[in-house]
């Protein structure tokens, strides 16, 4: 478990990035989603992916 862990993950809102992310929350890791877009549909996704996990998930629009 990686219950009281913190993750960032580039390139998190699509593919192998999302997948990564999705995992780490599974585990019970905060999770950062990151990526260079900054829409709505970004921000909805971090909220979907706490409420299915019950962790903190962000995204942060940066291009990294």
């Amino acid at each position: 478990m990686l219950r009281g862990k913190r993750a960032i993950v580039t390139g998190s809102n699509s593919g192998i990035g999302l997948g990564v992310a999705v995992e780490l929350a599974r585990a019970g890791a905060d999770v950062v989603l990151n990526s260079f877009t900054d829409r709505a549909e970004d921000h909805d996704l971090a909220a979907s992916i706490a409420a299915a996990h019950g962790v903190n998930v962000r995204y942060i629009a940066a291009d990294m």
